[in-house]
């Protein structure tokens, strides 16, 4: 019984990490923009606004590399779990 739980863990996480990630929302950008230019008011428009670029694509790579570590990881242990299954299933015979 142990086994069919851990299988059915095993199958909710990775398809939760393998979710699509929900899109930035687009007043994201000038936002974080109007952010930047009222803590540092010596930049130009375009200089926040490049920042604020850069802030939100380094993010957006951050929340990849997680998605993509959990899903490996999730892969890792449905492997386990399966080969688990196969050596008790082997040896109850």
């Amino acid at each position: 019984m142990q086994e069919v739980h851990d299988a059915n863990a095993t199958r909710l996480a990775l398809a939760q990490a393998q979710r699509s990630m929900p899109d930035v929302p687009s007043t994201a950008l000038r936002a974080l923009s109007d952010s930047i230019a009222a803590e540092v008011p010596d930049l130009s428009a375009g200089e926040a606004l490049s920042r604020a670029g850069t802030q939100l694509r380094e993010a957006l790579d951050r929340r990849t590399a997680a998605r993509d570590q959990k899903i490996l990881g999730a892969r890792g242990d449905a492997a386990r779990a399966s080969e688990a299954a196969a050596v008790r299933t082997a040896t109850t015979r």
